[in-house]
């Protein structure tokens, strides 16, 4: 039972990378539709069992780590990306427009919706506590045999979907989404606000490179 599981579970990967793959290098027009739609409906359609709702509703064991973890991202996050921009990827750093900013938040709302929610729901509430809830031994401190493997497979579609290696490094930020979720006794209520938040960060501070 368990390697049909995870045969299924790589299976859906596979598929989801490899669509999201054609859409981008076709630039196909509906994508920001139908890969977030994929992501969530793959996963209820070969597991009758899953339930969106008990997926992401809200639980207090979260909130704290939340808190804790969104006041540090806000804090270390924008030096980091700043050393990232200009020594990796050698950008200039400039003051935005004020335009600049209000494209910057509504592209981050809508990554809220075609990407923090529909990811969680397919990488951490399927694959991290469905396909391999069996993996849950830690290999090392705070993190599970589980978290690795999904991290993994999180940053390779990344890389593999935008063609570009330097996308691998979304692997650190999943493992503190998959650490979140853990902690919230399998919630991805807190790990999709975390989600939300990095990407709003990130499109925040895009516009000043």
């Amino acid at each position: 039972m368990k390697r049909k599981n995870y045969l299924i579970g790589f299976s859906l990967w596979g598929i989801i990378t490899a669509a999201v793959t054609v859409m981008n290098m076709t630039r196909f027009s509906y994508r920001l539709f139908f890969f977030p739609a994929l992501l969530v409906l793959l996963p209820f359609l070969v597991d009758r069992s899953l339930s969106l709702y008990e997926m992401v509703k809200p639980t207090k064991n979260g909130l704290k780590l939340f808190a804790f973890f969104a006041l540090l991202i806000l804090f270390a996050y924008p030096p980091l990306y700043y050393g990232w921009m200009t020594i990796v990827e050698h950008r200039i750093f400039s003051l935005p427009e004020m335009e600049s900013i209000g494209k910057a938040l509504n592209k981050g709302f809508l990554l809220l919706l075609v990407a923090s929610i529909p990811e969680e729901v397919f990488f951490r509430g399927y694959l991290q506590h469905s396909v391999f809830k069996n993996r849950s031994k830690l290999l090392i401190p705070l993190i599970s045999q589980r978290n690795l493997i999904v991290s993994a497979l999180f940053a390779l579609t990344h890389a593999i979907a935008f063609m570009n290696p330097l996308r691998l490094n979304v692997f650190f930020p999943s493992l503190l989404f998959g650490f979140i979720v853990e902690r919230s006794k399998g919630s991805l209520f807190y790990a999709i606000l975390m989600h939300a938040v990095a990407n709003f960060l990130a499109m925040l501070l895009g516009t000043f490179f």
